[in-house]
């Protein structure tokens, strides 16, 4: 329990280090940061006892943020031909709803004024009403 302590390791983790039950131990970094505490604290030489932890299994060599990293970068990467077919598809929309508004826009105007440009929208009954002054 004071080791536990003093490193921060959860006892769980610490039984699991010194049984080499290295499938309850979370991998990559933490492995490596987890044994590195646990040599200092138990007065070993906290390098090499990682180096002799790479040894013994090689596959943690392999950083987990690394393998993260590629991870991410292949879906990214493969996500993005959707992601061209989406703004492909966004760009069309807006572009008919801009080319609909003009339409309008120049169909109202057209139809709406007179010779001399003025609107017939107007309407009379809006117009200020003089009170025979």
């Amino acid at each position: 329990m004071q080791i536990s302590q003093s490193t921060k390791i959860s006892p769980t983790v610490l039984a699991a280090l010194e049984e080499n039950d290295l499938a309850q131990v979370p991998g990559g970094l933490f492995i490596r940061t987890f044994v590195r505490s646990y040599a200092a604290e138990v007065g070993l030489n906290p390098e090499r006892t990682v180096d002799a932890l790479l040894e013994a299994y090689p596959e943690e060599r392999r950083d987990t943020a690394v393998g993260l990293r590629d991870e991410a970068a292949r879906r990214s990467h493969s996500a993005k031909e959707p992601n061209l077919v989406r703004l492909a598809i966004a760009l069309l929309i807006i572009s008919v709803i801009v080319v609909s508004l003009l339409v309008v826009f120049a169909r109202r105007g057209s139809d709406g004024s007179d010779d001399n440009g003025a609107s017939s929208d107007f309407d009379e009954r809006s117009a200020p009403q003089s009170n025979g002054l």
